[in-house]
């Protein structure tokens, strides 16, 4: 089968109306009962209902009606086959088309408009119990191993992901591949697993991709890519350059960087060169001038002056101690 075959193989699969889809359109309404048996004012969907002794569960979202305002008892992410999908995340109303992803964890209440027929959207459920495969993957800190660590929280706030990855070729082909086992019936529960992995592996190549979130994700992002600039530019980054880098303004990333570290941008970039100044001195044996320079000083009396506000002790000192 072709590319083109497999995905309209699925579309037709999908399309198929279920009992559910066939009771709403009877009834006009979803049964509650069939997401959580606990008639409370908040509606929390239980992923009992569709787990059974498995981490990572597949489903399709029923169509044909409005889904009232909910949370989960786990991660739900939504990837869309087939036409689109307009749900409220948070508050914040996102539309995701045929191709697009997003990820929510079990803190953040979203609502769902009313699917048609040609809007078929695919629901992953996963537990905490696959998280520690998710983490064996993460080798560096990012914005997806923050997103699931932070879901372990109980004090996490709400967070969202939405990656527009429709033109990404490798992640549409594993997402259906995954949902081809699915339809197929295979005992696809490994599959599932490892072909999930390599999704956060690509979406982890693809952060570029990642267009909407909630305001506390987009400064967890921020504050990391501030971080990674600083470890790559820390000879003559400045604040100016990572505002431009970033796309932001320079009071505002000023301010947010204060507010996350209680520190300011020149203070980070001070403690990167201290910290690459102490390493140099300690497995080379270059010159302290040629370490100032390396690091950015071209002053060497104004770098000995800082790295013994730093260090307590001056670099030959330091170099001293270390011999010992």
């Amino acid at each position: 089968m072709t590319k083109i075959d497999v995905k309209n193989s699925l579309i037709k699969h999908f399309k198929t109306i279920t009992e559910e889809e066939q009771e709403i359109l009877e009834a006009g309404e979803i049964n509650r009962r069939l997401y959580n048996n606990q008639n409370t004012q908040q509606f929390i969907i239980d992923s009992s209902k569709f787990l059974h002794n498995e981490s990572i569960h597949i489903r399709k979202h029923t169509r044909f009606v409005d889904f009232p305002k909910h949370r989960h008892n786990y991660v739900e992410i939504n990837y869309v086959l087939s036409g689109k999908m307009v749900q409220t995340v948070g508050g914040q109303t996102i539309t995701l088309h045929e191709g697009e992803v997003v990820f929510m964890n079990q803190h953040i209440e979203h609502g769902i408009q009313k699917s048609d027929a040609d809007d078929i959207i695919i629901n992953f459920i996963i537990l905490p119990e696959f998280y520690e495969f998710i983490f064996k993957i993460f080798k560096h800190e990012n914005v997806l191993e923050r997103f699931f660590i932070d879901t372990l929280k109980k004090e996490s706030k709400g967070q969202f992901l939405h990656f527009k990855v429709a033109e990404v070729p490798q992640i549409q082909n594993l997402f259906e591949n995954m949902l081809m086992h699915m339809v197929h019936k295979t005992d696809h529960h490994e599959i599932k697993k490892q072909t999930f992995m390599l999704i956060i592996l690509e979406l982890m190549d693809h952060l570029d991709k990642l267009q909407k979130m909630n305001i506390e994700t987009f400064e967890t992002i921020l504050m990391f890519e501030t971080m990674k600039y600083i470890d790559e530019n820390f000879k003559d980054g400045t604040l100016e350059k990572l505002s431009m880098h970033l796309s932001q303004n320079y009071f505002f990333l000023s301010k947010l960087i204060k507010r996350q570290t209680s520190l300011t941008f020149k203070q980070l970039l001070q403690d990167k060169k201290m910290s690459v100044a102490a390493s140099l001195l300690e497995k080379t044996d270059l010159s302290v001038e040629s370490i100032a320079d390396y690091i950015g000083y071209v002053n060497v009396s104004y770098f000995y002056r800082l790295f013994q506000k730093h260090k307590g002790t001056t670099p030959n000192a330091y170099r001293g101690k270390l011999k010992h």
